[in-house]
């Protein structure tokens, strides 16, 4: 989505560039775009205030009709589905652009322990169990020597 993003801001870039020019053409005083490396920006291409993010989001959620929600939880949101999908704190503090990785230990540490424990809980689950009333050491035994049978055939 980001890479999508930001060919989407060079074409933006290219097409206000273009009109820029025209306008200059025209005598008309006009900026460049402005490319401050973000990802989000204002139309010329500076800094997009938090804020107007944040309002815009409020908007899209109440149409939307979901209940309220913040900008803030989507980054805790980000990163539980980061360390879900496989990550570990660092790949963590790296989505989310922290300075160092004590911030993301010290923010997501405990939330982050929850979901291991969740993952372990699933794992174990996955693991068979002995039958209860029979002698698992026999049964393994007995399978294993079963297993030896069937591959000298």
């Amino acid at each position: 989505m980001l890479r999508e993003r930001r060919a989407q801001q060079l074409a933006e870039r290219d097409e206000r560039n273009r009109h820029v020019a025209e306008e200059r053409a025209k005598g008309t005083e006009v900026a460049d775009w402005v490319d401050m490396g973000k990802v989000w920006t204002e139309p010329d291409g500076t800094w997009l205030h938090p804020e107007k993010v944040s309002e815009e989001f409020r908007r899209i959620c109440k149409r939307a009709g979901l209940p309220p929600i913040n900008l803030r939880d989507l980054r805790h949101l980000a990163a539980t589905l980061t360390h879900v999908g496989g990550g570990d704190i660092f790949a963590v503090k790296k989505v989310l652009r922290h300075s160092s990785i004590q911030l993301t230990g010290d923010t997501y540490t405990e939330l982050l322990e929850e979901v291991d424990r969740d993952i372990a809980e699933k794992a174990a689950g996955l693991v068979p169990r002995a039958r209860r009333g029979t002698d698992s050491r026999r049964e393994t035994a007995a399978s294993c020597g079963s297993r030896k049978r069937v591959r000298q055939a």
